[in-house]
């Protein structure tokens, strides 16, 4: 692997170079990078994750997440418990968008919701990306019983695996990749439709680590590393070179 010169890949990597950061693309809306968390030392408590987007959009870290130093590719991350730990701020809004987040799983403990939106005063309306045993599971509610629900088997998703996920939509239909690979979604109830942030019925917050409606619930056991967030869909060759830059920095796959 290239060396990292103020954060950004050197241009002798074999896995194909890329001087390309977040904040060079257009519609950043939220940045937040585990090695850029200043004033903690290894298992000190997170109470928020600041935003390095420039947008202020910082996360709210609930039950004392901790900041662990020397984890994937001796770099520091946030580790969420997968029982009462989980990181939200007020939901993005629009109804295009991309999610990319670095992250490693744990222990699997069931539906485990690695991040979505959610109407906090309602038991439904949610929509959220949650993993099982090898699979990943995309799940669209507008009411308690959900509307929308795929899954697609993916090794990424199991016990004690790093990945690279992204998830986006054009205002049409959702995309997704682990580890640079799109995926495809089998719907055994409903279809991709696409819908995002302010299609969802009274969607308010948008969260990281567990499923957050009326309470929290489905908490993951996860570290996470790195979370980009943008307002418009990113595909093509900025989609790539995000997960590039991800993958030579973190050392995932």
């Amino acid at each position: 692997m290239g060396q990292f010169i103020y954060g950004k890949p050197s241009q002798n990597n074999a896995s194909g170079p890329t001087t390309i950061l977040p904040s060079d693309l257009s519609n950043l809306v939220g940045w937040y990078r585990a090695d850029g968390i200043t004033g903690k030392s290894d298992g000190d408590a997170l109470t928020t994750w600041s935003d390095e987007s420039g947008n202020s959009n910082d996360l709210t870290a609930t039950n004392s997440p901790t900041y662990e130093t020397n984890e994937q590719n001796t770099l520091p991350v946030v580790r969420l418990n997968g029982s009462t730990q989980y990181l939200s701020r007020t939901n993005f809004g629009g109804s295009t968008g991309t999610y990319i987040i670095a992250a490693k799983n744990k222990t699997l403990t069931g539906a485990d919701y690695i991040l979505g939106v959610s109407d906090t005063g309602a038991v439904g309306n949610h929509l959220a990306l949650y993993r099982t045993a090898g699979s990943l599971h995309i799940e669209q509610a507008h009411s308690a019983a959900a509307e929308t629900e795929g899954n697609v088997a993916n090794g990424a998703m199991a016990d004690n695996r790093a990945f690279i996920l992204s998830w986006s939509t054009s205002g049409s239909a959702w995309e997704n990749t682990v580890n640079g690979q799109t995926v495809t979604f089998s719907f055994s109830t409903g279809s991709n439709d696409g819908e995002w942030d302010d299609d969802v019925t009274g969607v308010d917050t948008f969260y990281v680590g567990a499923l957050v409606r009326d309470s929290a619930a489905a908490h993951i056991e996860m570290d996470v590393c790195e979370l980009i967030v943008y307002s418009d869909q990113k595909t093509g060759s900025d989609l790539t070179n995000l997960i590039l830059y991800l993958n030579q920095k973190w050392m995932i796959y």
